[in-house]
This record gives C-alpha cells, sequence and structure tokens, in this order.
C-alpha cells in the first residue's frame, strides 16, 4: 500500500490524491494501534523469557547448593614448602594436618654414551631394550643417530625418551631416559645386537651381576615366638604371622654393603575374623539323667523329668583383648647390631617395600638374617619375596655416565615411612593426591581443610542471584515500588497486572526468612544466623530492604561455617527422615517452587509466552486483514475520484465549446 496516490491520467487538479491521503492516513491509524500491540505483545514475551532464564538460572544455583554439587564439602590444601610438594583436594578427603618429610623425588632411569662423530652411522637390524617387566622392539633400517633416536622413541610409544645433544661443534652426544619411574626400572639392552651397539657408544660395560632371592621356607625359616608351632606357608608361598608371632629368616649368606645395595620384601596385611580373634567357647550340652519331678502346663508328674535337663541360658562374657596396633614389622641383624626398620605402609594390598641398605647400615657392616614381627592383634601379616641385589650391577652392565638412577619415591607421613613409584600419590590420606617436586629440607607441614573463601562466594552467589530474580520482578510488576521511589511513581510495570509473579515474589521471601530443622536447633536454624539478612550493612533505611533484597556478611559467614560445618549444609539442604532423600532447606524449597514455573511446556513461564504466541498470531491475522480492507478502500476510492475527475473534466470541456459558440 502506497502512502501517497496517484491517478494515472488525470492532473491532480481537484486535489484527488491529498484528499485520499487525508482519507486513508485516517484509517491507518487502527492498523498504527495493531502493530503497536503487537510489539508491545513482543516486549512482554521478552521479559517473560528472560524472566524465565534468570529463573532457571537461580534453579539450578539452588539445586547445587544442597545436591552432591553443594559447596559445603569443598576442600583445599596448604603446603608449607610448596616448591618440593603440593595437594590436590576431592570433597571426600579427610580433614587434618599431616607432618610430611620428603627423603626424595621417584626418579626414572637416564643414561648418556660417550661423545660420538657428528657423522656417526647406526646399523640396521632389530633392536631389544627392556624397562622393568615391559619389552620394546625396534626395527631400524640404518641411518643417523638423529633417525635412530626418533625410531626408538616412535616404536617405544615415547616409553623411551631420546636426546641427540651437541656437546661441541664437532661431537654429539646420546641419551636415552624412562618415561617409566621406581626402583629397578632400569633401560637394559636385550639382544646381541643392542648391546654391541650401545657398548661401542660408550653407554656401559660389562660387570659381574649381585641379585640374592631368598626364599621364606622351613629351611630358612626360624620361630622365635613363644609359640613354637612350625612355620605356616600360604598357597602364595608367603609366610604367615598371626598376633605375637616372631620369625628369623636366616640368610644363606652374608649381605655386605654395597653403594648401590637395596633390599626388598613384599607384605601385606589382613583383619583377623572377630570369632577367631576373640576365641571359641564350648556350649553347655543337656543333662540326659531322668530323677526328680516335672510340671507340664501346670500339672506336676512325680518320678519324671524333662528328656533333657536344659540350663538357663547364660550369657558368655567374651575376654576383653586389649587392641595392638604395631606398624614395625622387620629388624635387620648385622655383625655389630639389630636395626629396626621403624613404622612401614602396609595394608591388604600386595605392595613390595624397598630400602636403600646405604641409608641403613654402615661400609663395614654385613646383613646375616632378617627378623620378622606381627604384635597387632587384629591383623595377619603375610610376608614374600625377600630380595637383595645391587643396583649398580643388577644387569650385569655398569653405566659409564648414568644421570638418574631410577627410584621410588621415598616419604615419611606422621613418622610412616612410604615408598611409591610415582611423584604423584592418591592412597596416602583419603580424597588427597600428593604431587613431589623435590625433597624437603625438614620435617613440614600439609593441611586439609575446607575452602571457606569458596564456599562462601558460593552462597553469595547464590543469594545475589535471588536478589537478581527478585528485583527484576519487582520492576517489572512495581510491586510496592510507588511508595518508596520518586521515579517509580511516573511508571507502571510491563507485568504489574499478574498477581501470579507478585504470589512468586512473596514466596521466595518466605523460604529466606523461614527457620529450618538443623542438628543445632535454634541455634541454627536461619540465615540471619549465618550472616545473611536484609541489613547486615547496618547503613539503616533503604527502599530495596523493604523489597525483600539480602546481603550478606562474609566474615560473619565464615566464622559460623567455621563453627557450624555440618548445619550450615543442613540450612540449605537436609534429609529430615532419614530416607537418604533431601527434603528440607532453603535451596531444596527454592528449586521445588521454580520448578513449577519453570518446567518446560506446562510450566508456568512457557504458558505466559505459548499465550502470547497465539496472541502475536491473532494480531497478525488481524494485520493482514485490516491491510487487505485498507488496500479495498484505497482501490474504491481511486475509483471514485477518477470518476469524479472525468466527470469534471468533461464539464468543463462543454463549458469551454459553450464559450466558443457565443463567440462566433
Amino acid at each position: 500500500m502506497s502512502d501517497g496516490v496517484y491517478i494515472p491520467g488525470l492532473s491532480n487538479k481537484y486535489g484527488s490524491s491529498e484528499s485520499i491521503k487525508k482519507i486513508m492516513d485516517s484509517k491507518r491509524k487502527k492498523l498504527d494501534k495493531l502493530e503497536k500491540e503487537k510489539e508491545i505483545l513482543k516486549d512482554e514475551k521478552k521479559i517473560w523469557s528472560e524472566l524465565k532464564s534468570k529463573a532457571q538460572s537461580f534453579q539450578n544455583s539452588a539445586k547445587k547448593m544442597y545436591g552432591f554439587e553443594a559447596p559445603f564439602d569443598d576442600k583445599l590444601s596448604l603446603s608449607s614448602d610448596e616448591a618440593s610438594f603440593s595437594a590436590n583436594v576431592s570433597r571426600n578427603a579427610e580433614i587434618g594436618e599431616y607432618r610430611i618429610n620428603i627423603k626424595k623425588k621417584a626418579a626414572p632411569h637416564k643414561i648418556a654414551g660417550a661423545q660420538l662423530e657428528k657423522n656417526y652411522k647406526i646399523q640396521s637390524g632389530e633392536y631389544l631394550f627392556k624397562i622393568g617387566d615391559e619389552n620394546f622392539k625396534v626395527n631400524f633400517g640404518g641411518g643417523s643417530l638423529d633417525d635412530f633416536a626418533q625410531k626408538i622413541k616412535k616404536d617405544s610409544g615415547e616409553k623411551i625418551k631420546t636426546i641427540v645433544a651437541n656437546d661441541t661443534s664437532k661431537t654429539q652426544v646420546f641419551i636415552l631416559e624412562s618415561s617409566i619411574f621406581g626402583d629397578g626400572k632400569f633401560i637394559t639392552f636385550e639382544n646381541d645386537l643392542t648391546k654391541k651397539v650401545f657398548k661401542d657408544m660408550g653407554f656401559y660395560e660389562e660387570t659381574n651381576t649381585f641379585d640374592k632371592r631368598i626364599a621364606l621356607e622351613d629351611k630358612n625359616v626360624v620361630n622365635l615366638s613363644e609359640n613354637k608351632r612350625g612355620s605356616v606357608i600360604s598357597e602364595d608361598n608367603s609366610l604367615v604371622l598371626k598376633t605375637n608371632d616372631r620369625y628369623r629368616i636366616n640368610l644363606p649368606e652374608n649381605i655386605p654393603y654395597k653403594e648401590g645395595l637395596i633390599m626388598t620384601i613384599d607384605l601385606k596385611t589382613l583383619g583377623i575374623d572377630e570369632a577367631e580373634s576373640s576365641g571359641k567357647v564350648d556350649p553347655t550340652g543337656p543333662d540326659f539323667t531322668r530323677e526328680g519331678s516335672v510340671n507340664i502346663y501346670d500339672i506336676e508328674i512325680e518320678g519324671e523329668s524333662s528328656l533333657v535337663d536344659i540350663p538357663p541360658y547364660e550369657k558368655i562374657e567374651k575376654p576383653a583383648i586389649e587392641k595392638i596396633v604395631d606398624d614395625k614389622y622387620i629388624s635387620l641383624i648385622t655383625n655389630r647390631r639389630t636395626i629396626s626398620l621403624g613404622e612401614l605402609d602396609v595394608n591388604s594390598e600386595d605392595k613390595t617395600l624397598t630400602f636403600d641398605m646405604k641409608e641403613i647400615i654402615a661400609p663395614d657392616e654385613t646383613v646375616s638374617s632378617v627378623i620378622i614381627n606381627n604384635n597387632n592383634t587384629e591383623k595377619v601379616l603375610f610376608a614374600k619375596n625377600l630380595r637383595f641385589y645391587d643396583k649398580d650391577a643388577l644387569t650385569g652392565m655398569k653405566f659409564r655416565n648414568e644421570l638418574s638412577s631410577p627410584s621410588n619415591a621415598s616419604l615419611t607421613l606422621d613418622g610412616l615411612k612410604i615408598d611409591r613409584e610415582s611423584n604423584v600419590i592418591n592412597d596416602l590420606i583419603k580424597g588427597v593426591t600428593l604431587n613431589i617436586f623435590d625433597k624437603t629440607d625438614r620435617e613440614e607441614t600439609l593441611k586439609i581443610d575446607r575452602d571457606y573463601n569458596k564456599i562462601a562466594e558460593s552462597v553469595s552467589d547464590f543469594i545475589g542471584e535471588y536478589n537478581q530474580i527478585l528485583d527484576f520482578i519487582n520492576n517489572e510488576t512495581n510491586v510496592d515500588a510507588m511508595e518508596y521511589r520518586e521515579e517509580d511513581r511516573e511508571k507502571t510495570g510491563k507485568l504489574s497486572k499478574d498477581y501470579t509473579l507478585r504470589s512468586l515474589v512473596t514466596k521466595l521471601r518466605v523460604i529466606m526468612m523461614n527457620p529450618y530443622p538443623t542438628d543445632f536447633g535454634v541455634e541454627l536454624s536461619n540465615l540471619s544466623q549465618i550472616g545473611i539478612s536484609t541489613n547486615e550493612s547496618n547503613k539503616g533505611f533503604d527502599a530495596t530492604k523493604m523489597k525483600g533484597i539480602l546481603e550478606v556478611n562474609p566474615d560473619k559467614f565464615i566464622e559460623q561455617m567455621e563453627k557450624y560445618p555440618a548445619g550450615i549444609k543442613q540450612l540449605f539442604g537436609n534429609d529430615t527422615d532419614g530416607d537418604i532423600l533431601i527434603d528440607s532447606g532453603i535451596a531444596y524449597e527454592t528449586e521445588r517452587l521454580l520448578k513449577a514455573y519453570t518446567t518446560r511446556d506446562v510450566g508456568y513461564f512457557d504458558s505466559k509466552t505459548n499465550s502470547i504466541d497465539n496472541r502475536i498470531e491473532n494480531q497478525n491475522k488481524s494485520i493482514d486483514s485490516y491491510k487487505e480492507v485498507l488496500d479495498k478502500e484505497e482501490k474504491d476510492l481511486k475509483e471514485k475520484f477518477f470518476k469524479m475527475e472525468k466527470a469534471a473534466q468533461e464539464l468543463e470541456e462543454n463549458r469551454k465549446r459553450f464559450d466558443n459558440l457565443d463567440k462566433k
């Protein structure tokens, strides 16, 4: 539809176009009104959509405050020597302070060869390597040292790292490094070609091996315990030690001091069955003597008795046994003294304990026997695979340039000796992964505690989302605002007639103000007791306080969180009937309330936007229909004005003819 009007063939002498335009502009006011109403509906839908988005965000935030993501169990770690160690903690980490002394970090095997010319070539062939129990095969077609290095790295899956370092402008050095850490995880050469090539490159020289494995069998075992029964060997060839058992393992030959001497032994403990540990008491038996009398159903029968005489039940008190926990399992006997190896990290898992003998015995000492004992009242000890070896002569190779010897991480935790093959240890403290970077110079501390700042931040974010949705609804409905804010007296919220929204605000405010059951009763039952209220800042009158906007005092919250961690968690979500389902609390009630508004399709917000969509659709139909009416009316007007102007032209032409006749 055009804004102006043009009638072909007419000169618009009588202002027909302007007249039609004025008529149509008057009629278009209704169309403008319809369009404006449509835009108002679109704006309203936008508000409802934004409100739903805020409500969903608040609902999700509420769910995280009482579900498995609840922040009240968030933990952090504090290391007194972050250059030496740190810790990653999970939510189930045990809170406490631990003493840690790191003797050494776990290391890989790293070896280097001699200086080689830049044009040094490696012959083709099959090369075999081994690290611990893992074997690697490298098929090399021959070529430069760089080509060989890349081939080893690729075929080993980067378990063997390689470096070709230019030590001078004319020479180079080949370096091998294992990516597998731990005692005994040496890089070794497993076939003749590999041994020859690496010996030629100056990696090693041949030497005699020293590796003594001692079977824990009757001929080597002497019972030193009070119970002189024979030794017990399990199906997996473990020596079994029950409570107070003590055995001496006689070594077939004395073990002399060596710089690289290592002792290993496999130990594990299992709990004793309660019935076995407390002892068995024979029950009282029946008496078959027939004499006396018996009363059956109030009838006294002389000269008879029950078939058996069952004595009255007497509860048998089990003798109290003092519980003893002793993690000192091993001692060494040398030509000079007896050496206890202290508390050891032993549990129900098979574990190989490794001891660096140069830190235990002196150069003039030899080890003649090993004492194994179990003083625990509730554990059985299993020992096997006793071994002494020289790590510097384990493979029959003495490495000429050993940059790093493979070793376990060695540390003490609260005095308990710990050995692990990795510098990332996740089985020492529940929920804690210890990361070792370097040895410590003294005993340091690791503290595990709740992350109070993070918890306070999460609570502040939750309250912030509550404030946002409350402020949004108050502004759009103008609930009570005209009483407090001068600027609000001149405007009305676009959703001011929606009483359901006003009801939502009231319900949310009630949830935040209500008391909730916790284990601490009235001492801890509402938000104001943990630093959350409408007047935490004590700034006097503020209109926003009358609208339910809350403030958080982080310092007061943290103070109360330190005092009542479990209670504050219950305040936001609590299982009051013991069915393992949350059924009470601020966050629980908030999430449950908002679900009725945010549920897809059937929730209140979607029902409003769906209704608006229908109204917009009807409005579009009305607009289209009215446009058709206007088009028809405009067309009719054009035809009428065309006929009128044509008639006027004909009259004008007739008048001119009569005027010409008169002149003649």
